[in-house]
């Protein structure tokens, strides 16, 4: 679904979202698609705790971190993101 807007709060439902939120969402993916979740962890997210972006970034982050391990599969499970075919590291 790239192009769209979409915060992982729900991931059926394309969000009609903020577009910095969608952005928060895809960075905490590809964060960590970067490395292991030990180097990467979540606990990096940049954003104010508790805030839209925070969690969005968040939601991003957990997308990734299903397919620790293997590749993000795509068919829409990515969001907006282009992260089909991603190989995600492991969580050690």
């Amino acid at each position: 679904m790239p192009g769209k807007l979409y915060d992982g709060r729900d991931v059926t439902t394309v969000k009609n979202g903020v577009p910095q939120n969608s952005k928060a969402y895809c960075e905490g993916a590809l964060y960590r698609t970067q490395d292991t979740a030990a180097n990467h962890p979540k606990t990096d997210n940049p954003h104010q705790s508790g805030s839209e972006l925070a969690t969005a970034w968040d939601a991003g982050w957990d997308l990734a971190d299903t397919y620790a391990g293997s590749t993000i599969p795509g068919g829409g499970v990515e969001g907006p993101c282009a992260l089909e075919g991603i190989a995600v590291p492991p969580a050690l």
